[in-house]
Order: structure tokens, then sequence, then C-alpha cells
């Protein structure tokens, strides 16, 4: 499955690991104790500081999307509430 069709200057692709940064622009966040099903997967990371109102990406395939957050960011976790 590969993703497709999203803005490169909004996000890049990679391979899911421990150890790695979570954002595609600074070093601060990493991500770990990633479940081993999940290691080796496709991901697309984003800058930190993400402005605007959505993101869109294809798939290739079906596919679940799993969408990761910074505990601290209050204005997502009140949104999907």
């Amino acid at each position: 499955m590969k993703p497709t069709g999203f803005d490169e200057e909004d996000a890049e692709l990679d391979i899911m690991q421990d150890g790695d940064t979570a954002f595609k622009d600074t070093d601060l966040f990493i991500i770990e104790d990633i479940p081993v099903k999940l290691q080796g997967l496709t991901m697309l990371k984003v800058e930190e500081k993400f402005t605007e109102d959505f993101f869109t990406f294809d798939v290739s395939a079906d596919a679940v999307v799993f969408v990761a957050i910074v505990k601290t960011d209050v204005s997502f976790i009140q949104y999907m509430k």
C-alpha cells in the first residue's frame, strides 16, 4: 500500500520504526514503543505545527489509517469528541 495524492510540501513518506522522529521538521518528538505488528509500515509525517484545516491522500488498496497526535494538542482532541 502506498499513499499518493498528497502535497509533498505538507508531508513525507517514511517507514515506521522505534526511535524515528514523529514530525518531518523537528527531532523534538520521538516515536517509541511501536507495536511489532505496526513496525515497518508506511507512514506520512507532517510538520509539527501543521495548520491546514484538512489533509487528504489516496491509497492503492483498502487501508486502516491511524492518526497520532501530541498529547498536548487539545484542539484536535476536542475536535474528535
